[in-house]
């Protein structure tokens, strides 16, 4: 029997964390939540060989999106880091929050786009 693949879900707002956690559940996804970067860590520590992309939001409380995945590119290499927000991305890019090859999934999102994202991400 195959594993599923795994999506780690960085998000501080709980009603967005549920969200994306449910729809991907439904999918056959294996979902790791986390509300901000020490909570994504330790679940990267925790279970580095099952997550296959991390969705981490630009903005969270104590550090921005950008040094969470890259402190989860070293945790978890093989995975994909991908960033999500509701903000302009070559904003975000210019001012150093999104690095310049960033992986983004633009808010809002509709429940399809999702998947097939995450699906298209998945190692």
């Amino acid at each position: 029997m195959s594993r599923l693949r795994g999506v780690l879900i960085v998000d501080d707002m709980p009603h967005t964390r549920c969200f994306v956690s449910r729809i991907l559940d439904r999918e056959g996804f294996q979902v790791y939540e986390a509300e901000n970067g020490a909570t994504a860590y330790a679940a990267a520590r925790a279970h580095p060989d099952d997550i296959d992309v991390a969705l981490v939001d630009v903005e969270l409380p104590g550090a921005w999106g950008r040094e969470v995945g890259e402190a989860l590119k070293r945790t978890i290499p093989d995975a994909r880091v991908v960033y999500i927000t509701g903000h302009d991305i070559d904003t975000l890019v210019a001012e150093g929050r999104l690095p310049d090859d960033a992986v983004v999934l633009q808010k809002p999102f509709t429940v399809a786009a999702l998947v097939e994202f995450v699906r298209a991400h998945c190692r």
